[in-house]
């Protein structure tokens, strides 16, 4: 008898993945589905990414919202400021409220390019990271895997704690601005972790074929399938795509 005898057998990636694609799941493609599955095995597989800058829970509550390089950036800039004053921090989704604690959080050292557009709350402590989005050449797939690297990173110990103890400080501060239904919410491990790509109307508009148009971009040709897929997907992290003018405090989810 050799030691792999006493080896216990377990599945494969790839038997896992047929596990899900035998069934019958009607007329459906199978490619959203392995997406789906194989973006979050890798996204719970063990990773130690340690931020070395000053602060990873940058608090800007009191910041200049206007004074962005970019369109996108200072609509986002200015949806956090408009929450933070007409909602108690609220963007609400559909009925759903995310709590929004910072924008342009960095996850990698000094390369300022690298940050999460928007970093959220949901009730159950989960870590919301939202890709914000107007007419741009990221596809809905794209801002996807976009914003899982920003939370993959943000959710990897020691960043984690580091963040939790930052978010401490941050709620602590004198007359902070803290909704009711977050009175007792802090970031959590096992909350359930999300992605929202929070886009313009234009901005979708750009990726669905639409036979009236003389020329449709391929690049996000699949999305609203992949999109669909994730709708009916239990567990961490959640992939969800949201539409806004990003003129109010509220959005609602793509129908997929």
């Amino acid at each position: 008898m050799n030691a792999h005898d006493h080896e216990t057998l377990t599945d494969t990636t790839f038997r896992l993945l047929l596990k899900d694609l035998i069934p019958g799941r009607g007329d459906n493609s199978d490619w959203p589905l392995i997406l789906a599955n194989l973006l979050r095995q890798e996204f719970h597989r063990p990773r130690q990414i340690s931020y070395g800058g000053s602060s990873l829970l940058i608090d800007r509550d009191d910041k200049d919202h206007d004074a962005a390089v970019s369109p996108e950036k200072s609509l986002t800039r200015q949806l956090f400021k408009r929450c933070r004053e007409q909602s108690s921090g609220c963007l609400t989704i559909s009925g759903e409220e995310y709590w929004l604690i910072s924008y342009e959080v960095p996850c990698f050292g000094r390369k300022t390019t690298q940050c999460a557009d928007l970093l959220g709350l949901s009730l159950s402590g989960g870590l919301v990271v939202f890709e914000c989005k107007l007419k741009n050449p990221y596809a809905p797939i794209t801002s996807v895997i976009e914003g899982l690297d920003y939370l993959a990173c943000l959710t990897a110990e020691p960043n984690f704690s580091r963040l939790q103890c930052e978010f401490d400080t941050w709620y602590s501060k004198p007359s902070q601005i803290i909704p009711t239904k977050f009175k007792s919410v802090r970031p959590s491990a096992a909350g359930c972790h999300e992605i929202i790509v929070l886009g313009s109307p234009d901005y979708f508009a750009d990726y669905r074929m639409d036979p009236n148009k003389s020329r449709n971009s391929r690049r996000g040709l699949g999305w609203d399938d992949f999109a669909s897929v994730c709708v009916h997907q239990s567990g961490s992290p959640r992939i969800r795509f949201a539409e806004t003018n990003f003129e109010g405090t509220n959005a609602a989810w793509i129908k997929a």
